[in-house]
């Protein structure tokens, strides 16, 4: 019983000139061999191929079921990577930077502080509004330490706008009533 073909050497076009290449059973895509140099033609090159696979002692059959098997594979290979491509690609766009969370939750909690600084009359105002002026001060900070997409940068003008609209509200609240500490 003959051993059966491991590799096989075919005909292909690189930079639009005809070259060998080798397939290899179970490895996806052609490795280009210039050790041979580009041909004049593609049947030139193809001829020296079925040479060499007759040296090897690949027949034209064996040489073709691997040829073709190590294409379909590349084939299937840049298929999967593409989806992986398409995949990281959505994950990109759906992830934001860990500095912009951090200061967008900053800002919504700045936001909760006044409203409790407005609602409950339980708690000592002070400090929950001192709590919302430090969160504006640090989104304000961040935005000069941090790079931001403008989609971020935008996001964090209207957290700020919010905040500050909340402290004024709550300020002008607390003052109306007395209640200012």
């Amino acid at each position: 019983m003959a051993a059966q073909a491991q590799w096989a050497y075919t005909a292909t076009y690189a930079e639009d000139k005809p070259i060998l290449a080798t397939a290899v059973v179970g490895v996806p895509g052609l490795a280009m061999v210039r050790r041979f140099g580009p041909f004049r033609t593609w049947a030139e090159a193809n001829e020296y191929a079925e040479r060499l696979n007759a040296d090897l002692g690949v027949t034209p059959s064996e040489s073709h079921t691997i040829v073709t098997d190590a294409k379909r594979k590349a084939d299937t290979l840049i298929r999967e990577c593409q989806s992986l491509l398409q995949m990281a690609k959505g994950f990109l766009r759906s992830y934001q930077h860990p500095a912009l969370e951090y200061v967008l939750a900053q800002l919504e909690l700045g936001v909760t502080f006044c409203h409790l600084a407005c609602t409950r009359a339980d708690i000592r105002k002070e400090r929950l509004l001192r709590n919302a002026h430090t969160a504006l001060s640090n989104a304000i900070n961040a935005m000069c330490k941090f790079e931001f997409s403008m989609e971020g940068m935008d996001q964090i003008r209207a957290g700020i706008e919010h905040l500050q609209n909340a402290l004024e509200q709550c300020t002008a609240r607390t003052t109306a009533l007395g209640q200012d500490g």
